[in-house]
This record gives structure tokens, sequence and C-alpha cells, in this order.
């Protein structure tokens, strides 16, 4: 996991660790797992890394994909978002 500046995310592998942000499914992904981590621990720190994914994830992929031309795309990303800020808010 990165965090930088104003951005937290998973790099896509070992070797571009902390300049290659995970694509849209995989980030998608990566909320869900803190999300789990979250709703098993309760912790802030846990919660917390939930709020800055999701503010990675939106900053950088919007909230808006309907233009994405393959149905399932956006599911991933609105089941991770939508949870994700039912647990942080």
């Amino acid at each position: 996991m990165v965090q930088t500046g104003d951005q937290t995310y998973y790099s896509t592998t070992v070797t571009t660790a902390g300049t290659v942000r995970s694509g849209t499914w995989v980030g998608a992904l990566d909320i869900a797992v803190a999300e789990d981590a979250y709703q098993r621990t309760h912790s802030a720190a846990d919660r917390q890394r939930v709020s800055d994914l999701l503010t990675t994830f939106i900053a950088a992929e919007g909230t808006d994909w309907s233009g994405d031309t393959w149905d399932a795309a956006g599911t991933p990303n609105t089941v991770a978002v939508a949870s994700g800020k039912i647990w942080v808010t």
C-alpha cells in the first residue's frame, strides 16, 4: 500500500511500488478488502484506510461509469464505493 500526499492506493506490482496505482477493477477490490478488515476490527485505522482508498479511487475514476460499454464493468466500482461510503459516514 502506498500513502503519498493525499493519495492512498495499492501498487500494481512490487516492482512498481509507489509509482503505478492499481487499475479500476483491482482498485475496487482493494476497497472491498479494506472494508472487510474494518468490518472485522472496527478500528479507527481500518476505517481511515477505507476512507483514504475511496478518496483516491473517486479522484482517479470519478463516479460516472455509464460510458463503460461492458455491462459488468461498473458493478465492482459501484459496490465498493457505495458500501465504503456506508462504513465511513
